[in-house]
């Protein structure tokens, strides 16, 4: 009896030695200076790999597809770069400004609840096929059905378009919600902040900064984009003036950010493919773990940062 259970407890599955260190290091990766950020990344990364070489020869015998030190330095090295990363610039946009970021996550999350509306209508309308795959390259409908079969090429339009219309109106809804919240005798949005966050997480008021948004086209303003190069080598072959026009702005950034949001998704979906689960946790009900609510977010917010938030990046 004593012999059965020493060998269940010896075969009993390990947690390898680079998945242990890999949540300490993303979260210094996460919380380091843009500054020293590369220098971190680089060290971390030689001590996951390291790390490999370290572990026991048990690990080695497991049928896990993360069961050897050397895979799972892998997915650690990967994890560095897609999460730590994308993480870190995630938490910088929301630290600089609460418009940016509630900006962000909404084109993004809205353009995942579009993909999904819009993949499901066309196999409704077109008998389960994928109407809008004959129109797009032949590697690039396998590698998103290889990914994940359940994901459809109308959906990733349906999820660009619906990124767009966000990122087109959003700004008005912003605004339309801050003027009701007033007329109902409530300090707007610092006010829902400060009841989801209480004294955990301290805003000044110069963070909430919906009075430098503007929806008149004619006027600068914050989500404006009017710092941001886009495009402007299409300006000749564009009519004049529509790369000024702040609508049309939002729409490209959207447009961007929804495709790269979409590219997130399907890296993780591929790493869950990879690893046989079809969540990455059980935290969130319905939607499995944190990372399934936020991979779409993950590469947008690196690209956002980079591009569009230059000019106020400095100063965080």
């Amino acid at each position: 009896a004593s012999g059965a259970i020493n060998s269940s407890v010896s075969t009993s599955p390990t947690i390898p030695l680079p998945l242990q260190l890999f949540p300490i290091v993303s979260l210094l990766m996460a919380s380091i200076s843009t500054t020293h950020l590369p220098l971190g990344i680089c060290i971390s990364s030689a001590i996951l790999h390291l790390t490999a070489y370290a572990g026991d020869g048990g690990a080695m015998q497991s049928s896990s597809p993360c069961s050897t030190t050397k895979t799972a330095s892998q997915h650690a090295q990967h994890g560095l770069l897609y999460l730590s990363l994308s993480f870190h610039y995630l938490l910088k946009i929301s630290a600089a400004s609460f418009s940016h970021t509630i900006w962000l996550l909404f084109v993004v999350w809205n353009g995942d609840t579009g993909a999904l509306v819009a993949g499901r209508l066309g196999r409704m309308l077109s008998n389960g096929s994928d109407a809008l795959a004959i129109i797009c390259p032949k590697r690039m409908v396998s590698c998103v059905k290889n990914v994940s079969p359940s994901k459809s090429m109308t959906g990733l339009f349906g999820g660009i378009l619906f990124g767009i219309l966000t990122a087109v109106y959003w700004p008005a809804v912003m605004l339309r919600v801050q003027s009701i919240c007033i007329r109902m005798g409530i300090n707007g949005y610092p006010f829902i902040f400060n009841m989801l966050f209480g004294e955990s997480v301290r805003r000044s008021r110069a963070y909430f900064d919906l009075d430098l948004v503007r929806t008149n086209n004619n006027m600068a303003g914050l989500l404006n984009f009017q710092d941001v190069v886009l495009l402007s080598g299409l300006e000749g072959m564009l009519p004049e003036g529509l790369l000024l026009n702040p609508s049309f702005r939002r729409a490209i950034v959207g447009a961007v950010l929804s495709a790269f949001a979409i590219m997130g998704d399907l890296v993780e979906s591929s790493v869950k493919r990879a690893s046989g689960l079809k969540d990455s946790g059980k935290l969130l009900p319905g939607h499995g773990g944190i990372l399934d609510r936020f991979d779409s977010t993950l590469l947008a917010a690196i690209v956002y940062w980079h591009w569009c938030l230059g000019p106020i990046g400095s100063s965080v």
